[in-house]
C-alpha cells in the first residue's frame, strides 16, 4: 500500500468519525430541546420505559399507568419492547448518576434513538464505503444527504421504534453485503442475526426485511457449477441453525408472554384495537375512524384522495419522509424538498440505467438489489394498509426502514451518471473541479436545510411551551 493511499484512509477515517461526531451532538441537541408530549406518539411509549424503571418489570396492557385514556389502550400490548427496556437502563444509569427529574430521565430514555441513528450512520459509512469505491466525494455527498436528512435526525431525538427499525434494516443490509463478498460464515451470520432481532422487537411495518433476509441467505449457498445448481445444505444449516437459534433465543419471551397476557394474541394488534374499541372515546373507536375500509375507498382512492389534510397520501408521506417535524406541523421551505426530490429522482433513474447497462448480467447483485426493492414495497405497502384499515397516517416514519435501500440506490445511480459524464469529460482538471464544486454546493445546501429545519423546529417550540 502506497503513502498516497495510506493518507487517504486517514483522511477518510477523520472525515467518518466528524460525520458521527457532528450527528451525535445535533441529535443530542435535539433531544434535549424538544418539550414533552410535542412528538408523535411519545408520549404514550414514554410510559413503558418509565414504568419498566420504576417497577423494575414490564407491564401489564392494562395497567393504567401506561394507559392512554382516549384510547383506553397502550403500546404495552405489543412484544415490541427492545427500545423501552434499553431507554429504562439508561434512565436507571443517569438516576445512579444523580439525573432523576422528569425532563433528565425522559432525555434518558431519548438517547435510545439517538444512538440507534448514530448507529445507522456508521453502518450507512460502512455500507457506502464497500459500494462506493472509487468516487469517495459522491460517498459522501450522499452520507450527508441521507443522515442529515431533516427527518430522520428528528426520528433520532425522541422516543420511538422507527429509528430502531432503520438501524435494524441497515444492519441486515450491511450482512448481505458481507455475505456478497465473502459468502456467509460466522461473523456475518451472526451480524444477520442482531439486525433480525431488533427488527423482531421494533416495528411489524419493517418484517419485511426479515423476509428477504432469509432469502438472501439461503441463496448465499446455492452456485451453478458445470451448468448445474449445487446447494451446501452442509453450510446452510450450520449458519441457519446458528441465526435460528440466536434470534429464538432472544425473541420468543416477548411474543410468548404477548400470546399468554393477551390471551392468544401473541402479535397484540387485534388486542389493542379491541381495547380501543370497548373503552375508548367515540372518536377514537377504530369503527368510527375515518379510515378508506370505514368510508368503502379502495386502495388507489385512499392514497390519492385529499379529503383529509388537503393533500393526498403519496405527497404527506414523501414530505414527512424528508421534513415534517414536531407533532406532524413543522415544514421547511418548499425549495428544500424540491432539491431533495430531484436528487432522488435523479439517483434512482442513473440506478435504474446502471442495472440495464451494467450490471444485468450479475445474477446475485441483482439479487441483492431486489432483496432490496421487495423489503421497501412492503414496508410500504404496510404502511398503506395500516392507513387504509385502522387508522389514516400518512408518515414517512412508518415507511423509514427504506432510508437505507433509498440512499444504495440513488449513490449508485448518481456514481454511474457521473461515470457516463465522464465520457463526455476529457480533461481531468475539469473533471474534478467539476465534482469538487457540486460536491461543496450539496454541503452548503445540506447545512441550509438543517439550518432551516432547526430554526423552524426551536420557532414552534417556543411557540407551544
Amino acid at each position: 500500500m502506497s503513502q498516497e493511499q495510506i493518507r487517504k484512509m486517514h483522511l477518510e477515517k477523520i472525515i467518518d468519525c466528524i460525520i458521527l461526531i457532528s450527528f451525535f451532538l445535533l441529535a443530542v441537541y435535539w433531544a434535549v430541546s424538544i418539550p414533552r408530549a410535542s412528538a408523535p406518539d411519545e408520549l404514550m411509549r414514554e410510559w413503558i420505559p418509565e414504568y419498566i424503571f420504576r417497577h423494575h418489570k414490564l407491564p401489564l396492557p392494562t395497567d393504567t399507568e401506561v394507559v392512554a385514556k382516549p384510547f383506553n389502550a397502550s403500546y404495552a400490548y405489543y412484544p415490541l419492547l427492545l427500545g423501552s427496556i434499553v431507554g429504562a437502563m439508561f434512565m436507571k444509569i443517569a438516576a445512579i448518576l444523580g439525573f432523576t427529574s422528569e425532563v433528565q430521565l425522559r432525555i434518558a430514555g431519548r438517547m435510545v434513538s439517538v444512538l440507534c441513528g448514530t448507529i445507522s450512520v456508521f453502518f450507512l459509512l460502512k455500507i457506502t464505503k464497500k459500494l462506493i469505491k472509487k468516487n469517495s466525494l459522491i460517498r459522501y455527498g450522499i452520507v450527508l444527504l441521507g443522515c442529515f436528512l431533516p427527518q430522520f435526525v428528528y426520528l433520532s431525538s425522541y422516543i420511538n421504534n422507527d429509528i430502531i427499525a432503520v438501524l435494524a434494516s441497515t444492519i441486515m443490509v450491511y450482512a448481505w453485503i458481507l455475505a456478497l463478498e465473502d459468502g456467509w460464515h460466522l461473523k456475518n451470520a451472526i451480524i444477520l442475526a442482531i439486525g433480525i432481532v431488533i427488527c423482531a422487537l421494533s416495528y411489524y411495518n419493517a418484517y419485511g426485511w426479515i423476509l428477504m433476509s432469509i432469502l438472501i441467505f439461503i441463496s448465499g449457498f446455492i452456485r451453478r457449477q458445470d451448468k448445474r445448481i449445487r446447494i451446501d445444505y452442509k453450510n446452510l444449516f450450520r449458519y441457519g441453525i446458528i441465526i435460528s437459534i440466536l434470534v429464538i433465543s432472544c425473541i420468543s419471551y416477548f411474543f410468548i408472554r404477548s400470546y399468554v397476557v393477551n390471551h392468544g394474541d401473541m402479535l397484540g394488534m387485534k388486542s389493542f384495537l379491541s381495547a380501543c374499541e370497548e373503552g375508548g372515546s367515540e372518536e377514537q373507536k377504530p369503527s368510527n375512524r375515518e379510515t378508506g375500509k370505514n368510508l368503502g375507498m379502495n386502495y388507489l382512492e385512499l392514497i390519492l384522495s385529499t379529503r383529509w389534510y388537503g393533500h393526498n397520501w403519496i405527497w404527506y408521506t414523501f414530505r414527512s419522509f424528508i421534513c415534517i417535524l414536531g407533532s406532524f406541523d413543522v415544514f421547511i421551505a418548499d425549495q428544500y424538498y424540491y432539491f431533495y426530490e430531484g436528487i432522488f429522482c435523479i439517483g434512482l433513474i442513473g440506478m435504474l440505467i446502471r442495472i440495464g447497462k451494467k450490471e444485468k448480467k450479475n445474477t446475485r447483485l441483482l439479487l441483492f438489489y431486489l432483496a432490496l426493492f421487495l423489503s421497501s414495497i412492503i414496508t410500504i405497502l404496510l404502511s398503506i394498509q395500516y392507513s387504509y384499515a385502522t387508522d389514516y397516517q400518512p408518515q414517512g416514519r412508518y415507511v423509514y426502514p427504506i432510508w437505507i435501500c433509498l440512499l444504495i440506490f440513488v449513490s449508485l445511480g448518481i456514481q454511474y451518471i457521473w461515470e457516463l459524464c465522464n465520457q463526455w469529460i476529457k480533461k481531468d482538471t475539469l473533471r474534478k473541479i467539476i465534482k469538487y464544486f457540486i460536491c461543496i454546493v450539496t454541503l452548503i445546501i445540506v447545512i441550509l436545510v438543517i439550518v432551516a429545519a432547526n430554526t423552524a423546529l426551536m420557532a414552534s417550540i417556543n411557540i407551544n411551551g
